[in-house]
Parts: structure tokens; sequence; C-alpha cells
């Protein structure tokens, strides 16, 4: 059974599920592992969300009106009325409001390990994997009633429904991965959600946080330290973790940690490759670091992950 909580005008999303969730407290903020919400869909209000949080799905963001900012590996982000963006949730986020705007939006929720089994294309998903949200500029006027009949269909309950459902999110993904992948090769000049924090300054302001998420998620499979990521913008390694804890809500290795990991449930859904080899390939520097991580994180051994999911291949 799930509830809405309402605090100051903004939703906590809540579940008996969420009693085993781990919080993890930073000296400013902290970051709610809500675990893995699964498919659901459901509309409110926006409002600036209290905490960071984290949870293992894609989570689809459509504004239906006004606009709506997000603070998501160390970027903000905003996204206009009628956009739809997708979030790598599993990224620490957090909605944020400047103005008292009305906004409505409506959510979407799919398990990342249902999403990586869609094989979708490789740019994209490196997209999303690196910046953690992306979003379709192409306004398409039937999302709204896509969205909601999603939910209609999951609220009866209906198995069928339910699958298609599932079915019809896929599609809708690819369309979007297609849009995004189209504007990215015509480097469009009209996007119509901005990255608020572009400059590449190594201020508190997050550009320089921008700066070394987008370090990290270029070098995560090679034996970066903390140290190379402060060397990109030029500070000096503590004042460097302090920035960007401050900024994302995490440390720079737990961040690094998070892209790997990242990676390698995607190789250990989409590849035969073998456990060892996804270890190294995600940028762990031994097996036992790789299992370490991988159990912590995800709950699991990656051996028991691939065979949850029902997946053939290597499982050494």
């Amino acid at each position: 059974m799930r509830e809405f909580f309402l605090l100051d005008s903004d939703f906590i999303w809540y579940s008996k599920k969420m009693a085993r969730s781990r919080t993890k407290t930073t000296a400013r903020r902290e970051v709610v592992d809500s675990g893995e919400i699964g498919l659901r869909v459901w509309s409110r209000g926006g409002g600036q969300m209290v905490q960071s949080h984290v949870h293992r799905d894609l989570e689809f963001n459509l504004v239906v009106s006004g606009k709506m900012s997000y603070l998501i590996g160390g970027r903000r982000v905003t996204i206009g009325a009628g956009h739809l963006g997708v979030i790598w949730a599993a990224m620490s986020h957090q909605s944020v409001r400047d103005d008292n705007e009305p906004v409505r939006l409506i959510w979407a929720c799919v398990p990342i390990t249902q999403a990586l089994r869609w094989q979708l294309p490789g740019a994209f998903v490196g997209r999303l994997l690196g910046e953690g949200l992306v979003v379709d500029t192409q306004v398409n006027a039937s999302d709204q009633t896509l969205l909601a009949q999603w939910q209609i269909d999951l609220e009866s309950g209906d198995p069928l429904r339910r699958q298609l459902v599932t079915q019809e999110i896929e599609a809708r993904l690819r369309r979007l991965a297609l849009n995004v992948m189209s504007e990215d090769r015509e480097a469009s000049a009209s996007s119509q959600y901005t990255d608020e924090n572009a400059s590449s300054h190594a201020g508190e302001n997050g550009g320089g946080v921008q700066v070394m998420a987008g370090y990290i998620a270029s070098h995560y499979q090679e034996p970066i330290t903390v140290q190379d990521v402060a060397d990109e913008v030029m500070l000096h390694p503590n004042y460097a973790m302090t920035v960007f804890r401050k900024q994302v809500g995490v440390t720079i290795n737990a961040y690094i940690t998070r892209q790997r990991l990242a990676h390698a449930q995607r190789m250990l859904v989409t590849t035969d490759a073998s456990i060892l080899d996804v270890g190294l390939d995600s940028g762990f520097g031994s097996p036992s670091r790789f299992f370490q991580a991988f159990k912590k994180e995800v709950g699991c051994s990656p051996r028991a992950f691939r065979l949850q999911l029902g997946m053939g291949g290597e499982s050494r």
C-alpha cells in the first residue's frame, strides 16, 4: 500500500517498501534511497522537494503547465510546459522552485532493469547515464492523454492493460531517444529547456560541479581519483569534494561508483560478457571491489542480478 504526504505543497513518495530504504546523510543535506518504485503513473501539482532522492527506475516527468527545475548531476535543468523529461533516477535528483507559478506534472516510473532490456540506442543511454536527465524538446500534444491513459490502465489492475502500458512506455521512450539524437546531430539552437549552470567556471554556483560531473561521466571506466576530478576544474581536492557534495548530495567517489554500477547493470542485461569482464569494463580495479560495491548498492551479487532478469550469458 502506498500513500502520498504533502509537505509545504510538495509531495514525498512513501511506501511500506521504503521502510527498508536508507537515508544517506551529508553535511548539508540527506539523500533518500527509495529502492524501486516500479511501474506506476501519478499526477500532482509540482513543488520543491525537501530532499534529494534516488530510486532504481527511469522517471518520466511531463510538465503539463508551468515549468519545473531539477538539480541532478551537478546541473540545474528546467523543463518547460508540454515537454517530457526522462531521469536516470539512480542518480541523486531533486525538484526546485524559484517562483510561485502554478505547475502541474504527470510522473511515470518504470524499473531500470525493465528499461535496460529494451536495447535502447547506445548513444542515448550513454547521454542519459552521463547527464541523468534528458528532455524531449519536441512537444507532443498527445503526451498528456497518453500518460493519463497509462494511469487509468494501471489502476484497473488488468494484467493485459499493464502489459500494454509497458509496451507504450517503451515506444514513447524510443521516440524520445530518436528526437534527442536528431537534435544532437543538428546542434539546434532552439532547445526548449535550459541548462542554467552551463558556465565552466569553478564557483559554488554549480558550473564547476557540472564540469566535474561531465569529467566523471567521460572517464569513470578509467582509474580516476578525486585529485583527477579536482584538477579538471583547478580546485584543491578538499574544496572540490565540498562543492560537489553540496550541489549533488553525494561524494565524488560515491558518484563515480554509481556511474560504474549503472554501466555494469547495463552490460549484465544487454551483453553476454563474463561478470569479471563487466566489472573491469565498468572501471572497477578488482573483482572484490566490484562485487562489494554491487552487493551494497543493488542488494544482490552481479550473478544473481543477471539471473533474476532471466538473462542468459556468462555467469562467471
